[in-house]
């Protein structure tokens, strides 16, 4: 049950890499990946994040709203999120927040909105449940709001599959990730430690695109309304640099369905490789 969870090994700190392979960073765990987004968008952000954790609240309430509007509800990126449970009470409603989807919390075929809405109103709502005096009655009123019943809060708490699959979740995450912290993402495989602002995360993604999509040939490619993004989000340094890319690299614009050469448009739309 709950109570056998074991704590994460964060004694011994470990040597944090700034990528990680991304192949095996897309394998899910036990339960199935919960994801924001459509699966072909280019730029894939994972998250790690506990429940009871005022940092990734203030990410998911303040900075991911934005983040979704732009990018993952316009398919450019998309979000991979990971329970990262730190006591009890956070495995506690992890548990319950999966058991949204199906009685074995499980992704697969499940309907993942109301999962995301129930993580929301928790993040939304985390002063009152997790440092309240009574958090239990503040818990059980949140799942009630979501249409859970008393059998099936308790039902879910005394599932040791789930459970077993979040402990799962945190220690691989611990183990191969070296993840130490929440909340903790990759960007493509880039890590990036704390809730950022969202401006940190539209620039790594963007170079997670310049250096990760490849296509034709290997060749880098993007298409020319990300570029024209990317170009409006640049300090005037980076600005420099990309309007020299075409005289220093075998770069190529994606435009529709043909491939164009970066010398065929103006320095300023070229893409820097």
């Amino acid at each position: 049950g709950l109570m056998a969870m074991a704590s994460p090994a964060f004694a011994q700190r470990r040597t944090q890499t700034p990528t990680v392979d991304v192949g095996e960073l897309m394998q899910a765990g036990p339960l199935g990946d919960m994801v924001l987004g459509k699966a072909d968008a280019p730029v894939t952000i994972v998250e790690y994040a506990s429940l009871t954790c005022g940092h990734c609240a203030n990410f998911h309430t303040t900075i991911l709203p934005d983040l979704k509007k732009k990018y993952i509800e316009t398919g450019k990126a998309k979000l991979v999120f990971r329970e990262f449970a730190l006591n009890q009470l956070d495995a506690a409603v992890y548990m319950l927040t999966r058991c949204t989807l199906n009685a074995d919390g499980k992704a697969e075929g499940a309907d993942s909105s109301r999962y995301f809405a129930l993580l929301g109103v928790f993040f939304e709502k985390q002063r009152d449940w997790a440092f309240g005096n009574n958090p239990l009655e503040a818990v059980t009123a949140i799942t009630r709001q979501a249409g859970m019943t008393q059998a099936q809060f308790e039902a879910c708490l005394n599932n040791q599959a789930i459970l077993d699959g979040l402990n799962a979740i945190r220690d691989r995450a611990v183990n191969t990730f070296n993840v130490e912290s929440t909340p903790t993402f990759f960007i493509n495989g880039r890590r990036v430690l704390g809730a950022q602002p969202a401006a940190e995360f539209e620039k790594i993604g963007y170079q997670a695109i310049w250096h990760g999509q490849k296509g034709f040939n290997g060749v880098a490619i993007i298409s020319r309304s990300a570029l024209e993004d990317v170009r409006r989000g640049l300090p005037g340094d980076r600005m420099a640099a990309l309007d020299e890319a075409p005289r220093r690299t075998n770069a190529r614009l994606y435009d529709g369905a043909n491939p164009l050469s970066a010398l065929d448009f103006p320095a300023k739309t070229a893409l820097l490789a």
